[in-house]
């Protein structure tokens, strides 16, 4: 237990599929309510991430990443807090405008340049060496 009316985040996360950050968005009230100060992530959550990432932390690593990812989260959840209404949703903070290139075709260098330092090639392709067994 981590202390608060509801089981660790981690012993939640049984399958690999499901989201940690939606674990913790569903729990978000429970942390905003005012329960005090309470630390959002658990050494045992960072460790279960960095399992799930094939990571493998030391205790020093484990609990520096835990004070890290604390504060950012932190800071997340001040941007909660925040009043939006009447603000619309974006996707950016300013109005882009992908600017793109026309698209015309232009002469292509012979084929000869292209392979001229191919170290194997079968006539007008690469040769490479093969890494899928069928």
């Amino acid at each position: 237990m981590c202390g608060v009316a509801f089981p660790c985040l981690t012993s939640l996360c049984a399958s690999d599929t499901l989201s940690l950050w939606r674990i913790r968005q569903i729990f978000a009230s429970q942390f905003a309510v005012g329960r005090g100060t309470l630390s959002i992530i658990t050494e045992e959550e960072v460790a279960h991430v960095a399992y799930l990432a094939r990571l493998e932390l030391t205790e020093e690593e484990r609990k520096l990443f835990t004070t890290q990812l604390d504060s950012i989260l932190g800071h997340f959840r001040r941007l909660q807090e925040l009043d939006t209404e009447g603000v619309p949703p974006t996707s950016h903070a300013i109005n882009m405008e992908n600017v793109l290139r026309d698209d015309v075709v232009t002469e292509s260098l012979p084929v000869e340049d292209v392979l001229a330092n191919a170290p194997h090639r079968d006539g007008d392709f690469f040769l490479v060496p093969r890494i899928v067994e069928t």
